[in-house]
C-alpha cells in the first residue's frame, strides 16, 4: 500500500527511501568544497575493497593508489589458485582450452564443454587478480587479496578480523562486488534474481556489519 501510495502520488522524487518506521526520505545534493591538497584516505590507511581485483574497479583503485600509497585489501569470489603448468605462456582463451582439453585427455579425463569454460575462466580470472595486485605495488601500494563471498556474515567477519590484526585498523570500505545477470524482469528467475541481490545487497550488509566498530573516514 505505501509503494502504491508513493507510485500515485509521490510526486517527481526519483530516489526515495521507505523506512519501516513510516518516514519517506529523498536525496538532496549539496555542493561541499573539495581540496585535493586534503584527501579523505593518507599514505598507509586499510582501504578494504569487495569486487576491487577485477574490472572497472580495479582500473579505479590502481589509478587512486598512483596518488594514495595506501594498502588496499582486495575481496573476491575467485579462489586464486595457481594455474595448471600447461597453460604457461598461452594468453588467448581459444589457446587455453586446446591446453587444458588436451592435458584432460591425457589424464583420461572427461570435461563437459562448461567444465572446461569454467577452468579457462578461472585461468584468466586469477591471472587478471594477479595483474591488478602487481600493478598495485608497481604505484606503491601495499595490496593482498582474500578469496571470500561478501554476503557470506561469518566468513567476512573472519577475513577483516584477520585484516586488523596483521594489516591494521580499517579506514576505508568500498563495496563494488556483483554479479551481472542481466535479463528483463520478467524473463528473470527467483535464482538468477537471489544470486544478483545477495552479492549486492546482503554483501553490502554484511560488510556494514562486520566494520561496525571501524573508524572509517569513507564508506
Amino acid at each position: 500500500q505505501t509503494i502504491v501510495q508513493e507510485l500515485l502520488g509521490g510526486g517527481a522524487d526519483i530516489e526515495i527511501a521507505l523506512g519501516a518506521d513510516g518516514q519517506r526520505r529523498s536525496v538532496s545534493c549539496v555542493p561541499l568544497p573539495v581540496s585535493l591538497n586534503a584527501p579523505v584516505i593518507e599514505a598507509g590507511d586499510v582501504v578494504v575493497v569487495s569486487g576491487g581485483a577485477r574490472g572497472v574497479t580495479a582500473a579505479c583503485l590502481i589509478a587512486w593508489a598512483q596518488r594514495c600509497p595506501a594498502r588496499f585489501v582486495l575481496l573476491g569470489r575467485t579462489p586464486l589458485l595457481e594455474e595448471p603448468k600447461v597453460c604457461a605462456g598461452i594468453l588467448d582463451e581459444s589457446g587455453l582450452k586446446q591446453a587444458l582439453l588436451s592435458d584432460a585427455k591425457n589424464r583420461a579425463e572427461n570435461l563437459t564443454p562448461a567444465s572446461l569454460s569454467a577452468r579457462v575462466q578461472q585461468v584468466m580470472a586469477a591471472r587478471e587478480i594477479r595483474q591488478t595486485l602487481a600493478a598495485l605495488v608497481v604505484a606503491g601500494c601495499c595490496a593482498q587479496y582474500r578469496a571470500v563471498a561478501v554476503e557470506d556474515v561469518a566468513a567476512v567477519n573472519t577475513v577483516l578480523a584477520e585484516v586488523r590484526a596483521k594489516i591494521g585498523p580499517i579506514r576505508a570500505l568500498i563495496h563494488a562486488a556483483g554479479v551481472i545477470a542481466d535479463k528483463r524482469i520478467a524473463d528473470k528467475t527467483d535464482a538468477q534474481f537471489s544470486h544478483v541481490f545477495a552479492t549486492k545487497v546482503a554483501g553490502l550488509r554484511a560488510l556494514l556489519d562486520a566494520t561496525r566498530g571501524d573508524d572509517l573516514k569513507l564508506l
